[in-house]
């Protein structure tokens, strides 16, 4: 698994480093409701505002974390593009309507990095990590293509997927499929909005890790959780197209 890789420029060019991670959160109508008494938008709201404001009181990881934000259903939207961690404001409520397109998200995932990496032309960028939430499976047509081309990028990422509920494990680990990914599937019968509250302190801790590692111009390693509580992690073939 790359944990180091990075797209640098010359050696004796002055560089910062930046560890960039994209999250792309499912907001389907099923989202609305579930067994609980939070329901799985909520929790995700509360987790992605979490994840936010807690690095934020790291100065070493709010300097070199950067983070965006992408919701899908029906179709797409970047709530929040990438941004350093420092000056990130809470990001916006975040409500559950529509289908299950996934070819949109990686379409912007993609354009997201990039964007990301011609503004760091004098950066030092670490490979960038794609966390991917989903309680369905893909109601759209041609999103393996849109997949392939963003995993095809010289500064592909790693991908992880975390899928709760109604979630299709053949389809995750087709979006997980290169040595690069992981999945993470939910415990039959966990409640989402569980889930949700034990995954992103598991994100939180593996983000700050990497931050802070680029931050004391340490070994970085990729920020993918080896631990979700209520999630078992899936094997997925290494290299398989």
């Amino acid at each position: 698994m790359s944990t180091t890789t990075d797209y640098a420029p010359p050696v004796d060019a002055p560089v910062s480093a930046v560890v960039p991670v994209c999250l792309l959160g499912d907001t389907s109508s099923s989202m609305a409701a579930g067994p609980g008494p939070v329901s799985p938008i909520a929790a995700l709201n509360a987790g992605l505002s979490s994840l936010i404001s807690t690095l934020q009181i790291h100065p070493e990881a709010a300097d070199t974390a950067v983070v965006e934000i992408i919701e899908f259903s029906s179709t797409a939207s970047v709530v929040m593009p990438y941004t350093h961690v420092d000056a990130a404001a809470t990001p916006p409520v975040l409500s559950a309507n529509g289908s299950t397109g996934y070819g949109e998200a990686f379409a912007l995932a993609r354009r997201g990095l990039e964007a990301l990496v011609a503004a760091h032309r004098s950066t030092l960028v670490y490979r960038p990590t794609v966390y991917m939430i989903t309680d369905g499976g893909p109601t759209d047509t041609g999103w393996e293509s849109e997949l392939d081309t963003l995993c095809s990028l010289p500064f592909a990422p790693n991908i992880c997927v975390f899928g709760v509920a109604g979630a299709d494990e053949a389809v995750l680990r087709r979006i997980a499929r290169r040595d690069r990914g992981m999945v993470w599937l939910a415990d039959e019968g966990t409640d989402p909005a569980q889930a949700f509250a034990a995954l992103f302190p598991a994100l939180v801790r593996t983000v700050l890790n990497s931050a802070s590692a680029a931050a004391a111009g340490a070994p970085v390693p990729a920020p993918i959780p080896t631990n979700v509580p209520g999630m078992t992690q899936l094997d997925v073939v290494s290299g398989a197209q």
